[in-house]
């Protein structure tokens, strides 16, 4: 996880962390990888157990750019974080674990996660209850055990696989899903979003998938085996392999009656944080006690349709409404100044990186021209040789001064030419001859 967030933090979407590189990025998917699907994710409020698998599935058409990137920024600055992705992230087996999470997410998880969602939306389709979600940990028992078989595993990249039978209480989602399209960073739509990932999800169109293969087929191996522990470990009521309680044939009419009134999620107890957390993300500065009264008009519907504001009073509400108004304005207007501070702020700072890469381009030429340098010097290994070197430069103390500099530093950058004469020649020296004396700005001399 602490790698998705390291690449997550360097390279999400403009405005997403104040010192990250987004900016950058986009601006180098919109001008070398206009068609590569881009979706901004990573950790967002109420995103949990498939927050992983989201960022696997926005990373894996962009492992290129991501690598260019980063080897882009070795011409700047030494960065623990840039460096450390680009070090991994051109492994075959990081590449192998983005890939084997992007077809965890879009065969598994993001059905998984919409039958979660059942309920919580604005349409009138009914959440499972406990019993019915119940029923699926069996076909993920199948599904974790299939991972695990090096025949079979490979099937999840087929675009016509399904984990279970549809519902029917997902008849929306599924058409919509069907109709989604990706676009590129551009906002240029590339067209049906599942057409264009099965390409990138498909392994063996790579150009090393003989090499590739191994690493792929483990890493599901490894899902399929996480996964399969966790169900028998937290989900056994629920598996029929583990002659579970809830399991068909052993449910009785009186449980099955009661779990209609009942919830199979907790959001009713984790919306209020989500809900808070969300307005002081987009209102830095607002304060908390009144996130925490904005939060709990929107939990309790204060300002919906059937809300207590439609029951007021004509002039009450009509009081709210200017103030509401006049509120929301003023968020926009901010927000709009905050925008154009920050877009200022990246121009800025783009344009400084620029530079920085342009000086050290310079430094790193010059430190090469110094080591070709060193390279051609020739060594002195006598007395004589160095004496007559110095009388020939005599004319000039600086001159001098290069020639012993360039005698240490060819023997110290390069231990293999060490003659073993450097300390005995100076030594030699200094005894026989006087001192080269420069004189240094404050007046001194060495």
């Amino acid at each position: 996880m602490t790698f998705f967030v390291i690449i997550l933090k360097i390279l999400q979407g403009f405005g997403a962390y104040f010192l990250n590189d987004g900016l950058e990025f986009m601006h180098l998917l919109r001008d070398k990888y206009p068609y590569a699907p881009y979706s901004a994710a990573g950790r967002k409020v109420g995103e949990r157990f498939e927050g992983v698998l989201s960022s696997c599935s926005m990373l894996l058409p962009l492992i290129n750019p991501v690598l260019e990137l980063t080897d882009l920024y070795r011409q700047g600055e030494a960065n623990v974080l840039t460096d450390s992705i680009l070090v991994r992230l051109a492994l075959l087996p990081y590449q192998a674990y983005v890939h084997a999470g992007a077809l965890m997410y879009h065969r598994i998880w993001r059905e998984l996660r919409a039958l979660c969602a059942l309920g919580s939306g604005k349409g009138k389709e009914e959440a499972l209850n406990p019993l019915e979600y119940g029923a699926y940990y069996d076909p993920m028992l199948l599904i974790a055990q299939q991972l695990q078989d090096e025949d079979k595993c490979l099937e999840l990249t087929q675009p016509g696989w399904r984990p279970w039978e549809k519902n029917e209480k997902l008849a929306v989602w599924y058409e919509k899903s069907a109709s989604a399209l990706a676009h590129n960073a551009s906002g240029v739509s590339l067209g049906l979003r599942d057409a264009v990932m099965n390409k990138h999800l498909d392994p063996s169109k790579r150009k090393d998938w003989t090499a590739f293969k191994p690493y792929v087929v483990t890493m599901l191996k490894l899902f399929g085996e996480g996964l399969e522990a966790s169900l028998r470990h937290s989900c056994a009521e629920f598996l029929t392999e583990e002659e579970g309680m809830y399991t068909d044939g052993k449910i009785e009419d009186w449980q099955r009656a009661i779990a209609v009134f009942c919830s199979a999620h907790n959001n009713l107890a984790e919306s209020p944080f989500a809900v808070a957390k969300t307005f002081l993300i987009r209102f830095p500065s607002l304060a908390q006690s009144r996130a925490a009264g904005m939060t709990c008009a929107v939990m309790n519907r204060t300002f919906a349709e059937d809300g207590a504001v439609s029951k007021a009073a004509p002039r009450l509400e009509a009081a709210l409404a200017t103030l509401t108004k006049i509120s929301g304005r003023d968020m926009v207007n901010r927000k709009k100044a905050q925008e154009a501070a920050l877009g200022l702020h990246k121009k800025n700072e783009l344009a400084g990186k620029a530079e920085k890469r342009k000086e050290h381009a310079r430094l790193a030429l010059q430190r090469m021209q110094t080591a070709n340098v060193r390279d051609e010097t020739k060594l002195v290994s006598s007395v004589r040789e160095l004496k007559d070197e110095l009388e020939s430069k005599d004319s000039s103390i600086g001159s001098q001064v290069a020639f012993l500099k360039l005698q240490v530093q060819a023997r110290v950058h390069h231990p293999s030419r060490h003659t073993g004469l450097v300390y005995q020649l100076a030594d030699r020296y200094l005894a026989q001859n006087k001192k080269i004396r420069v004189s240094s700005p404050d007046g001194t001399s060495v």
